[in-house]
């Protein structure tokens, strides 16, 4: 959170004062867009996010979203297989933060998987907290006021056929 932060008001002061940013932090930058891992300080802006990469669009009066969480102590190959089915559903995939607290492992961590299924993740802890996620994966379908969560080792279809069948 600290870093996002950090890395979030560099970007305003830039913007602020017409400063063009360092070599470092345009590299860093523009590392982030094309590994297409997100640093969300909302929901709504982690879906949107996450669901332009994986070709859906959130509209803006959209309140229905699907979320799946996911965590680096997942097998690379269970993130993989969870972010391909997030792609289908046009689901957005959200981490609770960075991999030991760096950029750059989060990055190598995720890059050759997100480069390979070609659908990005959101880093947004305060999604985990709004739906009280302890565990990884979980899948929640929101309409803004209510949801339905689920968690454990379930796919993203068995969740929503059990959701839907209520």
């Amino acid at each position: 959170a600290e870093q996002q932060e950090k890395a979030n008001k560099m970007v305003e002061e830039m913007k602020d004062f017409k400063v063009e940013p360092s070599k470092e932090m345009q590299d860093f930058m523009d590392e982030a867009k094309k590994s297409m891992v997100y640093f969300s300080s909302s929901r709504k802006e982690a879906t949107k996010n996450s669901s332009v990469i994986g070709g859906g669009k959130i509209e803006e009066n959209q309140e229905t979203v699907l979320l799946v969480f996911i965590s680096h102590s997942m097998s690379q190959s269970l993130i993989r297989d969870t972010l391909l089915e997030a792609k289908k559903y046009k689901a957005t995939v959200v981490l609770r933060g960075l991999k030991n607290d760096d950029f750059k492992e989060t990055l190598v961590f995720l890059k050759k998987i997100i480069t390979e299924v070609n659908y990005g993740v959101s880093i947004d802890p305060e999604s985990f907290k709004e739906y009280n996620v302890m565990q990884v994966p979980s899948f929640v379908l929101s309409d803004g006021e209510n949801f339905d969560k689920m968690s454990g080792n379930v796919s993203l279809h068995y969740f929503l056929e059990e959701v839907l069948s209520k």
